[in-house]
């Protein structure tokens, strides 16, 4: 789900000699199994021969066949270019049969033309165009129309696998502007909030207004520095949320105490980018910011049995009679919700239940990744984040 990246300029070779490897396989799939049928044919006649009682000449045999159906081998890149010039699914069946068929016959004197000498050199025997026509034109306009509908089998077939990679990627496409989307929203929403306590602090405190400042600007490098990548480490998501704290903490002061209790094993688990602040904001305005006294939020992690546990609990007034659950869901965590369907489909949840005795817990469970196995393809550094941090944390081993 990272940003894409370009190839760099030295490896612009080999994907240029890749259609010609693959025109070399095809030429000689083709020839493979041309021989195959000239064998096989080839085999049958000399068996029939040899039940008759009559003597067979296995190596004249063997080469009258082979040549037989070489000659018709060299019909199949005109019949592929046909089902390329007149693709049924553009034109018509009805009409794409009707404009086969004349080329098909016409293959078929082009064919004994070429047969003939070679046929004479083998055997040694003496036949007229016209009598191989008489005898044999049915047959061998079966033979090239099998052949053609071998051809157009294998053009529908990457007709169709083709459409499914365009709509895979169309949908990737579509994924990724959706989860971008969801991402713009969620900022500016945060940054709304944050100015607004900003605003209200200048009013009574400007070093605090100040101190506020400085640690949205941090906040906001970061989220920059990271901007279209979708997962990152917990570790450095952590460290994000501090940030969003200490903001918060000038609006509050000695009223909000944090509290990590993370899991070794969960630090490096893969989460959606900017996916604990909402959280924790939703903790700080319905849970903290409602109580007159003084309050605390729990950031807890782990990971067992392929999943990634997060819970912010506080320990604010709660849900009301279980109606307030519902309609703390805002911006935020809706927000988070349809990006997590994005990300992960139903095997990702977020859950919003009360505390027990007091406050909220919003739990989101997600499929465990770990970044050190995404091959180097997301970051493992914390971009802007300042190496120290007033939280109370607390690593459960």
């Amino acid at each position: 789900m990272s940003s894409p990246r370009h190839p760099p300029t030295a490896s612009a070779g080999p994907p240029a000699a890749a259609p010609w490897r693959r025109i070399g396989r095809e030429v000689l799939a083709v020839a493979a199994v041309w021989t195959l049928v000239g064998v096989l044919a080839a085999c049958q006649r000399g068996l029939a021969q040899s039940y008759a009682g009559r003597q067979v000449h296995w190596g004249t045999l063997l080469l009258s066949f082979l040549a037989d159906w070489y000659t018709c081998a060299l019909f199949t890149p005109l019949l592929v270019l046909m089902v390329r010039r007149w693709p049924p699914e553009r034109i018509g069946w009805g009409r794409a049969l009707a404009l086969y068929a004349g080329p098909v016959a016409a293959m078929v004197p082009a064919k004994y033309a070429l047969y003939l000498p070679l046929r004479r050199a083998i055997t040694g025997e003496a036949q007229s165009l016209g009598e191989m026509l008489a005898n044999g034109f049915f047959f061998e306009f079966l033979a090239l129309a099998s052949v053609l509908g071998m051809v157009l089998a294998l053009h529908y077939y990457r007709s169709v696998r083709a459409r499914e990679r365009r709509e895979a990627e169309l949908e990737a496409l579509l994924a990724d502007a959706r989860l971008h989307a969801l991402a713009g929203q969620l900022r500016p929403h945060f940054l709304f909030n944050a100015l607004h306590g900003v605003s209200t602090l200048m009013h009574r405190d400007v070093d605090a207004a100040d101190e506020m400042l400085s640690e949205l600007s941090a906040l906001l490098r970061t989220t920059l520095d990271r901007d279209g990548v979708q997962e990152v480490p917990l570790a450095e998501e952590l460290a994000t949320a501090r940030h969003y704290v200490q903001i918060m903490r000038a609006r509050f002061g000695d009223r909000l105490a944090v509290e990590e209790e993370v899991d070794a094993g969960a630090r490096d688990a893969l989460v959606p980018h900017f996916v604990l602040q909402p959280l924790v904001e939703n903790a700080i305005e319905h849970g903290i910011a409602r109580d007159p006294g003084a309050g605390r939020i729990w950031i807890r992690a782990s990971a067992d049995d392929g999943t990634c546990t997060i819970t912010v609990a506080d320990d604010g007034p709660g849900p009301a009679g279980g109606s307030e659950a519902a309609t703390r869901e805002g911006v935020g965590l809706s927000n988070t919700r349809r990006r997590l369907s994005e990300l992960y489909g139903p095997a990702a949840t977020l859950t919003l239940r009360a505390g027990e005795g007091r406050g909220t817990d919003v739990i989101l469970r997600i499929p465990y990744r770990a970044a050190s196995d995404s091959n180097g393809r997301i970051s493992h550094g914390v971009n802007g984040v300042s190496g120290v941090v007033s939280v109370d944390s607390v690593d459960s081993m």
